[in-house]
């Protein structure tokens, strides 16, 4: 009996699990094996949960969603798992990004509206947009960027390490934060005002007003938190 429903499943596409091939096809021992007997039970989790009744309430809100789609038995869901943990934790407390997860055996409505066809795959939702779909991705896990006006969508190319996640994250959202959420010590500094700083501290009289003058532009051309 088992090895004709593993006879009925898709093969696994390179890098990831594929889907069942339909709801009645699911064993429903593996799906419980995978759920109760090799999910880590945590107390408090780092990431959000995302469901049918919060998700759009959660994301495309007034902050960027990273988000993992996965299924519970996938064995490269569980590999990714403490990984993208510890990234929850790492912006647990942060306002500008959450980090995100849908259990697609769950709610299968969410994830078929993005056009999953393996797990785990993760999307980024920038700021006020719900918009990933389908992408043209042949491989799993994938990540994608999706900033504003650019719905074709930007591989994520990385690694899938914590400090590869975080670094992601700190660039397209402009923030200095480590792996345990606090922030680096580029926090608030400005590139090229730090530039100008160095460059007027060694400057003659006649010099230091030309770089003032300077520095006024850079503060000018400040979008954002830099500019508070």
């Amino acid at each position: 009996m088992i090895a004709l429903k593993l006879k009925r499943r898709k093969p696994p596409l390179r890098n990831g699990c594929s889907l069942p091939l339909s709801s009645s096809s699911s064993a429903p021992g593996y799906f419980a094996a995978g759920r109760f007997l090799f999910s880590p039970q945590r107390e408090e989790l780092e990431e959000v949960i995302l469901t049918k009744a919060n998700f759009e309430k959660e994301v495309g809100q007034d902050r960027a969603a990273f988000v993992e789609f996965y299924a519970p038995w996938c064995g490269h869901y569980k590999k990714l798992a403490p990984e993208y943990e510890k990234l929850g934790s790492s912006f647990k407390k942060a306002k500008f990004v959450l980090i995100g997860k849908v259990d697609c055996d769950e709610h299968k409505s969410i994830c078929s509206k993005y056009g999953l066809s393996g797990y785990p795959t993760i999307q980024w939702f920038p700021k006020g947009s719900l918009e990933p779909k389908k992408y043209g991705v042949s491989g799993y896990p994938t990540l994608k960027f999706f900033p504003k006006e650019n719905k074709a969508g930007e591989d994520y190319e990385a690694e899938r390490e914590l400090d590869d996640f975080v670094k992601f994250i700190n660039q397209k959202c402009g923030t200095s934060r480590d792996a345990n959420g606090q922030l680096t010590f580029q926090a608030g500094i400005v590139a090229s005002l730090d530039a100008l700083v160095k460059e007027f501290v060694s400057a003659s009289n006649e010099e230091q007003k030309a770089i003032l003058s300077r520095m006024e532009e850079e503060v000018a051309k400040l979008t954002g938190s830099s500019a508070r």
